[in-house]
C-alpha cells in the first residue's frame, strides 16, 4: 500500500507498507538487516524473510529453524548470517542452509553483536557470549564485578550485564539501559575491555555519564545518555544537545547526512519511538506519527541506497524511498503538447487552452480552437491552431492562426495547412507533416513524419539526408549543437556530422526511444523527451529522470528552459519543473548477484527505490549488449564451444552496475554432432544400398527363376498341345471312323428291315449314334489346342447356333465386343460350349421364341456371354426338371464364374460372367 505524503526533503513523495498482503509471514517484525549481497532479513513471529526488492522468501522450521520466533538477525561473516530465536537459541545461515552451533541451546534471545568470531547476545538483563574455538562453539555468561573485572559464568548478583557496542573494530561496553538506574554508577562513561580482563575508559571525558549508545560521526563520534545528544572528539566533548521527549532514553543512533540523524528512543517498558532530528534548525521530527504507523517501532535501517526501514510491532515493514530530487510541480492534472519561453513567461499549450505562468502567477487563456504550435517572432507569441479563422488576436502580443505549423523569420514565411507554404508559394518538394523548423545560417531544417529536409536559403534547393536512419522515420525535432545535428525519432536519438551517423537507443541506456523533444542545457547536457521519463545525456552516458524522481508524468511531451537555470518538463499530466544549478542526485547502481548453472544463470538485480524501472543487458563473449526484462537466461542451444557471460544494469539514475564475467562451455553429446549425424546417415545409406543390392539380387535370381518357369511352362504347353493335338487326331482317326461306320451300317440295315419293332430299335441305334459323333467332335475340337483362342470360341458357337436354330426356322444373331483374341485356361472352352449348348437347346424345345441373339463382350479382365431369346419364358418354380440349369451353375463354377438368369413374359436372358486369370497363373 502506497501513501501519497508531503514532506519534507529527507521523505521523499511516498511511503511504502510491506505486509503479509506483500508475502511476510506475519506483520510483527522485529529486526531488519541488510547482507552483503543487498538482501533485506526480517526477523518475523513466523520465521526469516528474504526481500529482493520484488518478492519475498521465507525460512521457517521446516527450512531447519528450531523456532520460529526470529528476533534478531545480523551479518556473521561475507556469506553467513547469525539468527537469534526466542526459545530455540542461536542459528547460523548460510548458502540457503541453517544449522545450529550447539545443538542443546534453546535460550531466548534477543539482540546480536558479532564482533571477530564470537557472537553477543542478551537473554533479558543478562549477556551472553557465543565463543567460536576452533571448529567448536562454546556459550557462556559473562558480567562485570565491582572491580570492574570481566567475569564469566559469574554467580547470582555478583555482577551486573553491560551493553556491547562496536564502532569499526573497536568493542565498547557502556551502561545497558534496560538494567535501570541503580547500575548505572558501574557504566559511566564508555570502557574498552583489556588484556587483563579489566574494563578501562576509553574517553576521560565521557567519566560520570551514563551513556546508552555511541556510533561514529563525520570522523568524530555521537553518544546519547538518556534523551541527551553528546557531540565529541578523542579529545573532547564538542556539544551537548537535549531533546524534548521525556522518559525516553535514545538506544540508537544512524546519520542519515551530516545534517540529519535518525534516532530510536525507549522508555522502561521498552516502548520505542524513532524520531527525526535536524542538527541545524534542531526540528525533532516522530517518524512514527508523521506517517501514521498504528504500530509500535521495533527496528530501523537503512539500505545501500540510504532508504528508510522501519520494522513494526504488527503493521508490517515501511519503507521511506530515498528519492531526493529538485524537481516540482508547477501544473497539475493537465494535459501539456507545447511550451515556449518568452517574455520571461512560460506558455504552455493544453486541449483549448494556453497556460501563461510567471513566477507562482498562472492564467490559463481559452483559445479559438485546439492549439498545435507554439513559434515567436518580432517580440510577437503565434499559436498555430485548428481554428477557421486566419488570425485571432488573442492579446497585443499574442496571435491564433490557422494551421497546423506557422514559422516566421526575416526571410520566410511558412504555413501548413492543407499544404505547404512557403512565401506565398506552394511546396511540394517537402512532406507536409512538418513537426519543427530549425534555422542555420545556411539552411532550413524541416523535421517531418517522412524524414530530414533541408532548404538552402540562398538556392532554394530542398535536399533530403539520405541515411535509412533517417528515412521515412517520424522526426520530432532537430537542434545544432558542436557542429552537429541531434535528431529527435520515433527510433532513438541520432547524431549527424561529417556525413556520418550515430544513433543512441535503449540499448545504450536511453529510457524510450520515442523521443517528443530535446534542449541543450547551459552545461552542454542535452535533455531528452521520450514516452517514458526524461534522459540526460552528457555525450557518453545517460541518466534519467521519472516519477520515481517526482516528475508528474512519465510521458513527457515538451522541455523548455528559462535564464534561470531551470528547465520545464510538460507532461501529459501537468509541468514540472528542475533548477539545473543543483546538481542531478545520481543514485547508487543496483546491486547484481548472479548464480550460474553451467550454461543457465539466474540473476537478481537489486533496488528498493527503482524495483520497476531497472534496465538490465548480458553480453556473450564481448559482443553487442542484448536487453533482457528477464531474471534467467539459458544458452543450452549454444553452439559448442567456450564463451563467457557478463550482464549490466542500471537505475534510471544511476551508472551501469556490471557483473563479474563468467566462463562457461557448451559441450554436444557425441550424438547430437554434425559428423555423428553425418556418420549415421552415411552408414544408413550405405546399409540401405546394400539391402537394395541385396534385393535386387534376390530379385534378379527370382527373375531368372520365373523366366526359366515361365520357357518351362510354354514348354510343358506346347508338349501339352501336341499331345492334346495327337490325342484328337487318334480319336478322329479311330473313334470317329468308327461311329461314322455305325451310322453308315444302320442306314443299310434300316433298308433291308421291315418290321416296325427292328425299325425303331435301328433308328435308336442311328440316333445315339449320331449324337455320339457329335459330342465326340465337340470333345475333339476341345482338345485341339486351337480351341483355347477365344476367337475360335466365339466362331464354333456361332457356327452351331446359325445350324441349330436354322433348323428350328428361329432366327439367329451374334454381337460381338471382344478388344483382342486372347487363350482362354485350358478346358474353358469345353465347359462354355456345354454350358451354352443346353442353354440353346432350351430355347428350341421350352422358349417358343421366333428370335434368339448370343452376344459376346470381353475387355482382357473379364468375359461375359449371354444368351437372349424373345420367348415366353418360365418361372423356376414351375419347372419339373432342373438339372440342366444346375450342371450350367456347376460348370461355370468349375471356371471361375457365375450364371445369370432372367426370364419375364417376354423372354429370358442367359448371362455367364468370368474374371479372367492374369497371365501366367
Amino acid at each position: 500500500m502506497i501513501f501519497f505524503i508531503s514532506s519534507n526533503n529527507l521523505f521523499g513523495q511516498e511511503i511504502i507498507n510491506y505486509t503479509t498482503e506483500d508475502g511476510l509471514p506475519n506483520d510483527i517484525i522485529y529486526n531488519f538487516h541488510q547482507d552483503n549481497n543487498g538482501y533485506l532479513w526480517f526477523g518475523t513471529d513466523d520465521g526469516l524473510s528474504k526481500f529482493n526488492g520484488k518478492y519475498f522468501t521465507t525460512f521457517t522450521t521446516k527450512n531447519g529453524l528450531y523456532n520460529n520466533y526470529v528476533i534478531d538477525v545480523k551479518g556473521y561473516n561475507e556469506d553467513t548470517l547469525a539468527i537469534a530465536t526466542w526459545g530455540g537459541g542461536l542459528h547460523l545461515f548460510t548458502k540457503d542452509s541453517l544449522i545450529k552451533p550447539i545443538k542443546n541451546d534453546f535460550l531466548k534471545i534477543n539482540e546480536l553483536l558479532i564482533y571477530k568470531k564470537d557472537i553477543y547476545t542478551y537473554f533479558g538483563n543478562n549477556i551472553f557470549l557465543y565463543k567460536k574455538i576452533k571448529k567448536d562453539w562454546k556459550l557462556v555468561s559473562f558480567g562485570i564485578d565491582t572491580t570492574k573485572s570481566y567475569v564469566e559464568n559469574p554467580l547470582k548478583n555478583q555482577t551486573i550485564s553491560p551493553r556491547v557496542s562496536k564502532i569499526k573494530e573497536d568493542l565498547f561496553f557502556h551502561s545497558n539501559y534496560k538494567s535501570g538506574l541503580h547500575d548505572s554508577k558501574y557504566f559511566e562513561g564508555v570502557s574498552i575491555l583489556t588484556n587483563n580482563k579489566k574494563l578501562e575508559y576509553r574517553f576521560s571525558h565521557l567519566n560520570g555519564k551514563v551513556i546508552s549508545t555511541i556510533t561514529n560521526f563525520n570522523n568524530s563520534f555521537i553518544a546519547a545518555e538518556g534523551n541527551k545528544l553528546i557531540f565529541l572528539n578523542e579529545e573532547k566533548i564538542l556539544n551537548e544537545e537535549v531533546l524534548n521527549f521525556m522518559g525516553f532514553n535514545i538506544i540508537k543512533i544512524i546519520p542519515l547526512n551530516k545534517e540529519e540523524l535518525l534516532l530510536l528512543s525507549s522508555d522502561k517498558n521498552s516502548f520505542k519511538e524513532l524520531y527525526l532530528y535536524h542538527l541545524k534548525n534542531k526540528k525533532i521530527i516522530n517518524v512514527r506519527e508523521k506517517y501514521n504507523i498504528n504500530s509500535t517501532v521495533s527496528d530501523f535501517g537503512l539500505d545501500f541506497e540510504n532508504n528508510i526501514w522501519i520494522t513494526t510491532n504488527g503493521s508490517g515493514v515501511f519503507q521511506i524511498p530515498n528519492l531526493k530530487t529538485g524537481i516540482l510541480p508547477v501544473v497539475k492534472d493537465d494535459a501539456i503538447y507545447k511550451m515556449k519561453y518568452y517574455n520571461d513567461k512560460l506558455y504552455a499549450l493544453s486541449p483549448g487552452y494556453l497556460w501563461e505562468i510567471k513566477g507562482n502567477k498562472q492564467k490559463k487563456i481559452k483559445l479559438n480552437a485546439f492549439g498545435k504550435g507554439l513559434h515567436v517572432y518580432k517580440n510577437k507569441l503565434y499559436i498555430s491552431s485548428f481554428t477557421q479563422k486566419d488570425t485571432l488576436l488573442i492579446d497585443n502580443n499574442i496571435i491564433e492562426i490557422k494551421g497546423l505549423l506557422n514559422y516566421r523569420d526575416e526571410d520566410f514565411v511558412i504555413s501548413s495547412q492543407e499544404s505547404l507554404v512557403i512565401n506565398g508559394k506552394e511546396e511540394k518538394r517537402i512532406p507536409n507533416s512538418i513537426n519543427h523548423i530549425l534555422k542555420t545560417e545556411t539552411h532550413l531544417i524541416f523535421s517531418t513524419g517522412l524524414g530530414l529536409y533541408l532548404l538552402n536559403k540562398k538556392t532554394n534547393e530542398v535536399t533530403s539526408l539520405d541515411f535509412k536512419e533517417l528515412q521515412n522515420t517520424q522526426i520530432t525535432k532537430t537542434i545544432k549543437k558542436d557542429d552537429a545535428l541531434w535528431v529527435a525519432t520515433n527510433k532513438g536519438l541520432v547524431k549527424y556530422k561529417n556525413n556520418k551517423i550515430e544513433r543512441f537507443t535503449v540499448d545504450e541506456g536511453l529510457l524510450s526511444n520515442n523521443i517528443k523533444d530535446i534542449l541543450i542545457n547551459d552545461d552542454e547536457k542535452l535533455w531528452i523527451a521520450t514516452s517514458k521519463g526524461v534522459s540526460v545525456f552528457d555525450g557518453v552516458s545517460f541518466v534519467n529522470i521519472t516519477k520515481e524522481e517526482n516528475l508528474i508524468s512519465n510521458n513527457v511531451t515538451s522541455l523548455v528552459k528559462n535564464n534561470k537555470g531551470e528547465i520545464f518538463i510538460g507532461t501529459t499530466a501537468g509541468i514540472s519543473v528542475y533548477n539545473t544549478k543543483k546538481e542531478i542526485v545520481e543514485q547508487p547502481p543496483p546491486i547484481i548477484n548472479v548464480y550460474q548453472d553451467n550454461s543457465s544463470f539466474t540473476f537478481d538485480v537489486i533496488s528498493y527505490n527503482s524495483s520497476n524501472s531497472l534496465f538490465s543487458q548480458y553480453q556473450i563473449n564481448n559482443e553487442k549488449w542484448i536487453t533482457t526484462s528477464a531474471n534467467k537466461v539459458n544458452f543450452n542451444n549454444f553452439k559448442e564451444g567456450n564463451y563467457s557471460f557478463q550482464l549490466r544494469a542500471k537505475k534510471p539514475n544511476s551508472v551501469w552496475q556490471y557483473s563479474e564475467s563468467y566462463k562457461f562451455s557448451i559441450v554436444i553429446p557425441f550424438y547430437k554432432k554434425k559428423i555423428f549425424i553425418v556418420l549415421i546417415i552415411l552408414i544408413i545409406f550405405g546399409l540401405s544400398i546394400l539391402f537394395i543390392i541385396n534385393q535386387l539380387r534376390k530379385s534378379k535370381k527370382a527373375n531368372k527363376k520365373l523366366k526359366n518357369a515361365i520357357e518351362e511352362q510354354e514348354q510343358l504347353e506346347k508338349k501339352l498341345n501336341s499331345v492334346r493335338e495327337n490325342i484328337a487326331q487318334d480319336f478322329h482317326d479311330d473313334l470317329g471312323n468308327k461311329l461314322a461306320s455305325i451310322t453308315v451300317l444302320t442306314d443299310l440295315l434300316s433298308g433291308k428291315i421291315t418290321g416296325e419293332n427292328e425299325k425303331k430299335i435301328v433308328y435308336k441305334i442311328q440316333e445315339n449314334s449320331d449324337s455320339l459323333y457329335k459330342g465326340t467332335k465337340d470333345f475333339i475340337w476341345s482338345l485341339n489346342s486351337k480351341s483355347d483362342n477365344l476367337e475360335e470360341l466365339v466362331t464354333y458357337l456361332s457356327d452351331f447356333g446359325e445350324e441349330f436354330f436354322h433348323k428350328m426356322n428361329i432366327s439367329f444373331k451374334i454381337q460381338k465386343e471382344i478388344a483382342t483374341n486372347i487363350s482362354l485356361p485350358y478346358y474353358w472352352s469345353r465347359h462354355i460350349i456345354l454350358i451354352f449348348k443346353e442353354a440353346m437347346t432350351n430355347v428350341a424345345k421350352h422358349a417358343n421364341a421366333k428370335d434368339c441373339e448370343i452376344r459376346f463382350f470381353c475387355d482382357f479382365k473379364v468375359l461375359k456371354i449371354q444368351l437372349l431369346d424373345n420367348g415366353k419364358g418360365f418361372k423356376e418354380s414351375d419347372l419339373k426338371f432342373t438339372n440342366g440349369l444346375k450342371n450350367m451353375q456347376l460348370r461355370a463354377v468349375k471356371i471361375n464364374g457365375d450364371i445369370n438368369i432372367s426370364s419375364t413374359e417376354k423372354g429370358t436372358l442367359i448371362s455367364f460372367n468370368s474374371k479372367l486369370p492374369k497371365r501366367g497363373s
